[in-house]
């Protein structure tokens, strides 16, 4: 298991003044960064790939579906657009070495037609996942799915979901990411999604419930986490908050109000958590009850 921050927290588009919380991230135990792949040309993450190496970190990425690049728009022109930008990202990641692109890869997030997703959409999801995933087998990078909850998403909005179009996309190098504020919003149970999804979750992030500081709204990360070990997983495990001051990602989430005393706060509380509840407590299982106390 590996453990990085989202660059979200500052940025959707990381830029020289991000350098400095590669250092940051690195000295509070981090093993990795995660970038977001959304725009950019291939000489701006050749820089970035060289400061993540020299400060002995490694890199993961997330990518999405854009406005005027879904994959399951009715428009054909509009649907090739959207495996191009995903071909691009995977070109980005493997500038980056990352091995793996997570993120909501299936669909535009926001956009909605008002009626459940129809056959042709999700046979279009597939289809272009499986385009998408073949051409990154060249590099070897890995796709994961990320679902969202209803309110961003009504293509994949749950674990069993996102696991039926997983399925349908048939692809080695495709599965599921789990997204802990996504799963609070549309499971049951998340351990038992968890556990559904035995063999195909490819990326985890860790994101509370009103996307602040992981441990300190209704998540209770001691469950996703013994659900974890129960699968065996021990791929990356990934910080995710927003930025408040980006103005696109506070249009995008909806972030109207401040959810962290500060980005330091962030990644240190999610570092103690992830070792407090990966390393410790699930060697004591009664203690399994409350993350409030990590």
């Amino acid at each position: 298991m590996k453990t990085a921050v989202n660059l979200f927290l500052w940025t959707d588009f990381v830029q020289e003044e991000h350098l400095k919380h590669f250092t940051e991230l690195k000295q509070a135990g981090y093993d990795g960064v995660e970038i977001p792949l959304l725009m950019g040309e291939a000489a701006h993450y050749q820089r970035f790939a060289r400061a993540i190496q020299d400060e002995g970190l490694e890199c993961i990425a997330t990518s999405n579906c854009m406005p005027d690049k879904n994959l399951i728009s009715g428009d054909a022109s509009e649907r090739q657009r959207a495996i191009d930008h995903l071909k691009w990202a995977v070109d980005m990641s493997h500038i980056l070495d990352s091995r793996l692109i997570g993120g909501p890869i299936h669909s535009t997030p926001g956009q909605f037609t008002g009626e459940p997703p129809t056959k042709n959409e999700q046979g279009w999801a597939a289809e272009g996942l499986h385009q998408v995933a073949t051409y990154s087998l060249q590099n070897d990078i890995h796709l994961a799915v990320e679902y969202l909850n209803r309110f961003e998403s009504y293509l994949a909005c749950s674990m069993q979901i996102t696991l039926d179009l997983v399925q349908a996309v048939d692809h080695s190098h495709v599965g599921i990411h789990l997204d802990t504020h996504h799963a609070h919003y549309e499971e049951n149970d998340i351990a038992a999604a968890i556990i559904l999804a035995k063999g195909h979750i490819k990326h985890v992030q860790l994101s509370e419930s009103n996307r602040g500081t992981a441990g300190k709204g209704l998540i209770n990360f001691a469950e996703v986490v013994e659900a974890l070990k129960q699968i065996a997983y021990d791929q990356w495990i990934t910080i995710e908050a927003f930025s408040d001051k980006n103005p696109t990602l506070v249009k995008a989430l909806h972030l109207w109000r401040p959810l962290y005393e500060s980005e330091e706060e962030v990644y240190r509380a999610g570092i103690h958590l992830i070792k407090k509840l990966w390393w410790e407590l699930l060697t004591e299982p009664s203690q399994l009850t409350n993350t409030k106390n990590c």
